[in-house]
């Protein structure tokens, strides 16, 4: 699946040669594009529980806000 994000980008060229994501969660410029298990994430020696309860509370965060103010679109930059 190519994943197409701002100005025609694809997530494959977002990533060539290193992924990189906020929070392990938000790849530059993809909106609304949230990710449970990103780049980076994988905890070294610790639950991954705990990295999955993160981002769940950080990608419901983003969605609310999406919702109350009524936006079309939410990207990191």
């Amino acid at each position: 699946m190519e994943f197409i994000g701002e100005d025609g980008v694809t997530l494959k060229e977002m990533w060539d040669p290193d992924p990189i994501a906020y929070m392990s969660i938000n790849p530059p410029k993809m909106p609304n594009m949230f990710l449970m298990f990103g780049p980076n994430s994988a905890p070294a020696s610790a639950s991954i529980v705990h990295t999955f309860e993160g981002a769940a509370s950080y990608i419901i965060k983003c969605i609310q806000k999406i919702q109350q103010e009524y936006l079309k679109s939410m990207v990191c930059k």
